[in-house]
């Protein structure tokens, strides 16, 4: 899409601060699983979890739900088209994860998994359900939304005459994205060379103004960066040894999986990078409430002198 002639640039995704990166990998066999004992079978399906978790971005994970879809025979062509247009906001890391170990041989179902969960405390009474189910229900939704996308697609295309005319709104994104371009390149400083990072050292407000930030598109700039330390705020609020041991083995996991996740990190880089965003968030805040006040100041001046 372009604005008066340029060419407006994608907002480049950074990658996730708590995966690791590196060569190819091994993924875990799951050989002979099913001679395995209970214990044994859930604490590789936990580790092995926690192994894509780390090793994989969700785009690499993705991809395995589709190829799943194909192998279990249960979805059309047309499903499958339309659960790869639907956006990845509505699948999920974990539904990547189970489709991927399915794909490379775990069972949908272990009964001697299943018997050892039972027996696990705080899990009496309860079921495992089948891996599948999870999967189903986030693919379910999938093709619904990506149905509309694909026929809203084929509607566009059928009349290429017809040209495109941005809305308000898709404006505001473009001409934000394009600002937060230089934001993006100081963040990225992070990720490559934490020593010469410094989380102070960006002029928001020069920016801003040579830029032409109005209240529309800080508003849009605020929700490119605000999510980008949601992980390190769960890190603050921790649970205690005594917290986790009232929870679900399910939260448990997630709470492992996170601290585990950061373990690369040190505190300190994590702290430099949370005051970063932090200066960014409180720059974006002055502009929102100073030209709040400006516009109202205008709307009153008018209105005493059309009294």
């Amino acid at each position: 899409m372009a604005i008066s002639g340029i060419k407006i640039p994608k907002k480049k995704a950074r990658a996730a601060v708590h995966v690791k990166r590196g060569a190819k990998i091994s993924e875990p066999s799951w050989d002979g699983c099913l001679d395995w004992a209970g214990e044994e079978y859930h604490t590789f399906r936990r580790n092995t979890s926690m192994f894509y978790y780390q090793n994989y971005k969700p785009a690499d994970l993705y991809p395995s739900i589709f190829k799943w879809m194909e192998e279990i025979g249960e979805y059309s062509a047309e499903d499958i088209t339309s659960a790869k247009a639907s956006p990845n906001t509505y699948l999920s890391v974990t539904a990547g994860i189970y489709a991927r170990m399915m794909l490379n041989g775990m069972p949908d179902n272990n009964p001697k998994h299943d018997a050892h969960w039972a027996k696990m405390p705080g899990c009496s009474g309860d079921t495992v359900t089948p891996s599948s189910d999870f999967i189903n229900k986030q693919v379910a939704i999938s093709i619904r939304e990506g149905a509309k996308v694909v026929e809203a697609k084929s509607l566009e295309e059928a009349d290429t005459r017809k040209i495109h005319v941005p809305t308000i709104q898709e404006r505001i994104r473009d001409q934000a994205l394009m600002q937060s371009e230089a934001i993006d390149e100081w963040l990225d400083v992070w990720f490559t060379d934490r020593k010469k990072f410094d989380p102070k050292g960006f002029d928001f407000k020069g920016h801003f103004q040579r830029t032409g930030v109005t209240q529309a598109h800080a508003r849009k700039i605020k929700s490119f960066f605000e999510n980008e330390i949601a992980d390190f705020k769960d890190l603050e609020r921790m649970p205690t040894k005594g917290q986790l041991a009232k929870m679900s083995e399910h939260d448990v996991d997630m709470w492992d999986q996170l601290k585990e996740g950061y373990a690369h990190l040190k505190k300190a880089d994590i702290k430099i990078f949370v005051t970063a965003i932090e200066e960014l968030l409180n720059a974006l805040a002055f502009v929102l409430t100073v030209l709040k006040q400006l516009v109202l100041h205008v709307r009153l001046s008018l209105r005493v002198l059309t009294s």
